[in-house]
């Protein structure tokens, strides 16, 4: 498998750039709000990334031990999803 640039990555004018070590990760073209919110979703991407480990983590740990989700990991796992869509959709 290959790795991708290490995050996080962030957003200067229409380049998108990894923080750890300055790598260029993409030049996207933002002509308008939907180019703005393509940028600010791939910058999302190391983050996203991650919480989908967490969340595949949680739900493999249910399904070894062979008990049903309790209502705190169902919450937990909305709470990291909701962050992460609320940020790549530049709300926070």
């Amino acid at each position: 498998m290959k790795k991708f640039t290490e995050g996080p990555w962030i957003k200067i004018g229409s380049l998108i750039k990894s923080i750890c070590g300055s790598r260029k990760v993409a030049d996207i073209k933002i002509t308008d709000n939907e180019g703005l919110l393509n940028a600010l979703l791939i910058t999302r991407s190391p983050e996203m990334y991650a919480a989908l480990e967490k969340i595949l983590f949680r739900c493999n740990s249910f399904l070894d031990d062979e008990r049903d989700m309790k209502q705190p990991s169902i919450e937990m796992i909305a709470v990291i999803c909701e962050r992460e869509l609320k940020k790549a959709r530049g709300e926070e």
